[in-house]
C-alpha cells in the first residue's frame, strides 16, 4: 500500500506568470501550489478549495489586492495571508494594518518568504526547542516584556500561553464552551 501525503494547499495571486511559476517552483516540495491572476478568481478559489495560506499580490487588474485581501478576510479571518509588491512605498506596516499576516518586497528573498510561509502555515517545529514556530512571535513578545519589566517569567508564561490558546482558536475556528 502506497502512503500518500497531504501537501498543505497554498494560493498564488499573481498576473506575473512568471512570479507564479517561480512561487510554485520554490514552494512544492512542501506545499499544493495552485495559482490564480486576479482578485475575483481568488476569491473564488478561496470560497471552493479553502488553502492554508495566500500569497497576494498588491497590483492586480481589476480587484487589487488591498480589496481583495478586505474580502478574503471578511470570509475567513483566521486564513493567513502574505502580500507581496513591487511598489514604491509598500510595507510591511502598512500591509499589517490593511490585515495581512506578512509582506514581502520585490524581487523576493525565496529564504525569507519559506520561513515566513512555514511559520504562517504552521504544523513545522523549530529543530532546537521542539516548539511550534508559529509561537516565535508570542515568545519575542513575551521576552520583550520581561525585558521591559512590565510582567516577571510566570506572568509571561501565562501571557504567552493565553496568546498562542486565542491564536489556534482563531486560526482553527474553534469555540471553546
Amino acid at each position: 500500500m502506497v502512503k500518500t501525503i497531504n501537501k498543505k494547499e497554498i494560493l498564488v495571486v499573481d498576473d506575473e506568470k512568471e512570479i507564479c511559476r517561480m512561487l510554485e517552483k520554490a514552494l512544492k516540495n512542501n506545499y499544493a501550489v495552485s495559482s490564480v491572476g486576479n482578485g475575483e478568481d481568488a476569491i473564488e478559489f478561496v470560497s471552493k478549495r479553502k488553502p492554508r495560506l495566500v500569497i497576494l499580490d498588491l497590483k492586480l487588474p481589476g480587484k487589487n489586492g488591498a480589496e481583495t485581501l478586505s474580502e478574503l478576510k471578511k470570509k475567513s479571518d483566521s486564513l493567513p495571508v502574505i502580500l507581496i509588491s513591487g511598489i514604491n512605498g509598500a510595507s510591511a506596516d502598512g500591509s499589517r494594518e490593511a490585515g495581512a499576516d506578512g509582506f514581502m518586497a520585490k524581487p523576493l528573498d525565496m529564504n525569507k518568504l519559506s520561513k515566513l510561509v512555514s511559520r504562517l502555515v504552521g504544523g513545522d517545529v523549530d529543530s532546537v526547542s521542539g516548539l511550534p514556530l508559529a509561537m516565535e512571535p508570542f515568545l519575542k513578545s513575551a521576552l520583550n516584556d520581561i525585558e521591559d519589566k512590565k510582567v516577571d517569567l510566570n506572568g509571561a508564561v501565562n501571557r504567552v500561553m493565553n496568546k498562542y490558546i486565542n491564536y489556534l482558536i482563531r486560526k482553527y475556528n474553534k469555540n471553546i464552551h
